[in-house]
């Protein structure tokens, strides 16, 4: 009883704190929540972004809309719908407003969650998760910057409850949503594939084609050529891939790999920067499709989660508050150990080990300019997920306990 009352005070007080943070930074202006605001707000007041990806047009705006000393680059045509319904305020009540959706994203993903994964919230491992949640610093810096991944977060998670329930539409619509808000999702969508699910990988590619050939009156094919050849098409590529703030395996080889004299100058090799990022994408391909074979059978939600955390893993960029999008692999890896943890001792560590990689506040960009082999410290997301990707497959192979599965329908019921 005292144990659980301890765990029932933690819970509260992390909470407590996540909302106090939230509020207290919700009214500092910073560059994430710039580019999306200026986004929409350039859809809103000109009625068209073709503009927006000239970036020296793009980063006068920020300015002219109120965000001093700021600048960032535009995301995907269809991301600058995400903040319509507050782009006419004013920049600094626009972000209170916005990471209070976040805010609310972050508990409803709980929810579904918890429910995916027939998660008691009153039992040790939910308040204990709740815990973990409400400290895993990666949210923290997310509410500071005001940017989206809370509200992704939201969307993966729908998607896992969806396929939990069998509910198509839930589950297409949030990865479609996804894909088309910041260009996510691609690796979720082809486990769909690899895993047999037709009906799903089809009705999200049915979708997303839709709602951009509904947006195009006012998002004009020119809009996604200039964000592919100016933006996205950048990602990963240029002299900025190494930089410790990306916490991939793209930023890892290149730190390791692609010499630059100002931005990477203790570079073991120098190889060219296209061979890392082709090399890793070829090999993300490869990962989710071993994986798959080894998991699709066995469950698909699993695998889903797992795909999630690949596609931070193997993106172009992916700094600190993307990896809140490790949460739902977090969730169910802990529910596995939770149930064998008379069995699994030596997971239990890696899991441990992982999760406080991923969840503490490091200073890991300090070493950014470091010495080999010191830089290897620089990258302790990135160990993280590795750790709790391994834990699971490892757990899945050593334990006969059974994953969360879909619901069934009704003629398997009959």
């Amino acid at each position: 009883m005292l144990i659980r009352r301890i765990l029932i005070i933690i819970s509260i007080l992390s909470a407590v704190l996540f909302l106090t943070y939230s509020a207290v930074k919700s009214t500092k202006l910073t560059n994430g929540f710039a580019s999306h605001y200026t986004l929409s707000r350039l859809l809103l007041t000109e009625g068209t972004i073709e503009k927006a990806y000239d970036t020296t047009y793009f980063n006068q705006k920020i300015n002219e809309y109120g965000f001093n000393n700021i600048k960032d680059l535009p995301n995907t045509p269809t991301s600058s719908f995400s903040l319509l319904p507050i782009a006419w305020m004013e920049p600094t009540p626009a972000k209170m407003a916005w990471v209070g959706i976040s805010v609310i994203a972050v508990f409803l993903s709980i929810a579904a969650l918890f429910t995916a994964f027939e998660i008691n919230y009153k039992s040790s491992l939910g308040l204990v998760l709740i815990s973990i949640t409400f400290l895993f610093y990666p949210l923290y810096y997310n509410s500071l910057l005001g940017q989206s991944y809370s509200v992704m977060l939201l969307f993966f998670s729908a998607a896992i409850y969806g396929l939990k329930k069998n509910n198509l539409w839930l589950a297409s619509v949030s990865i479609a949503f996804i894909l088309l808000y910041r260009g996510y999702g691609i690796i979720p969508l082809l486990a769909l594939l690899l895993s047999k699910k037709y009906k799903e990988f089809f009705a999200v590619v049915f979708i997303t084609l839709v709602i951009i050939l509904v947006t195009l009156p006012l998002i004009h094919i020119d809009s996604w050529i200039l964000f592919y050849t100016r933006i996205f098409s950048m990602f990963g590529l240029n002299e900025d891939a190494s930089n410790t703030a990306y916490q991939t395996i793209i930023s890892f080889l290149s730190h390791l790999m692609v010499f630059n004299e100002f931005k990477n100058p203790h570079s073991l090799l120098n190889i060219p920067q296209t061979y890392i990022y082709y090399t890793v994408q070829i090999s993300g391909l490869v990962a989710v499709y071993f994986i798959s074979k080894g998991l699709y059978k066995k469950n698909i939600i699993a695998l889903f989660a797992v795909s999630i955390a690949l596609n931070v893993l193997f993106a172009p960029i992916a700094e600190d508050y993307s990896n809140v999008l490790y949460l739902p692999l977090i969730y169910l890896v802990a529910k596995l150990i939770y149930e064998n943890r008379k069995s699994l001792k030596s997971e239990q560590i890696f899991f441990i080990s992982g999760v406080i990689l991923l969840a503490t506040s490091i200073n890991f960009r300090a070493l950014q300019f470091s010495d080999f082999p010191i830089y290897l410290l620089a990258y302790p997301r990135l160990y993280g997920a590795i750790l709790i990707i391994t834990t699971l497959l490892i757990t899945v192979s050593k334990t006969k306990t059974p994953l969360p599965s879909p619901n069934k329908t009704v003629k398997e019921r009959v």
